[in-house]
């Protein structure tokens, strides 16, 4: 084999590398917990919060953006909700962190849900 001719043979392998490298990233890109499960998980966190729920009334939930690290996601989520506590209260954990009284109504906050995936499906592990 020449030169020029290894050359060629380097490029094609190249070029089969690359695609291959693509096809994989693109099958694992739309492998994340469905945005209709996160909000089922953010809704079921709440309704075990009552504590949460006698201060911040939740008005609106979205997904913001999701990133998967292995067998690990991280989904972000813009949280609405008004005060409606008599009194402020610091929440340390939980669904009402970052929400206060002298901050009024539509407050927006960012919450990142963190899942695992299992044999079966993602499961959510924690609010981050």
């Amino acid at each position: 084999m020449d030169h020029w001719t290894t050359i060629r043979a380097l490029r094609s392998l190249f070029r089969v590398l690359t695609l291959m490298l693509i096809a994989v990233s693109c099958i694992s890109c739309g492998d994340t917990p469905s945005d209709s499960l996160v909000l089922a998980d953010w809704k079921t966190l709440l309704a075990k919060d009552v504590t949460c729920g006698e201060s911040v009334r939740f008005t609106d939930a979205r997904v913001m953006d999701k990133s998967v690290d292995g067998p690990t996601a991280s989904i972000r989520l813009i949280v609405t909700g008004d005060w409606i506590g008599a009194t402020d209260c610091t929440f340390k954990e939980g669904p009402c962190t970052e929400f206060r009284k002298e901050h009024g109504s539509q407050q927006k906050v960012v919450k990142t849900m963190i899942y695992e995936k299992t044999d079966a499906a993602w499961q959510f592990k924690q609010l981050g």
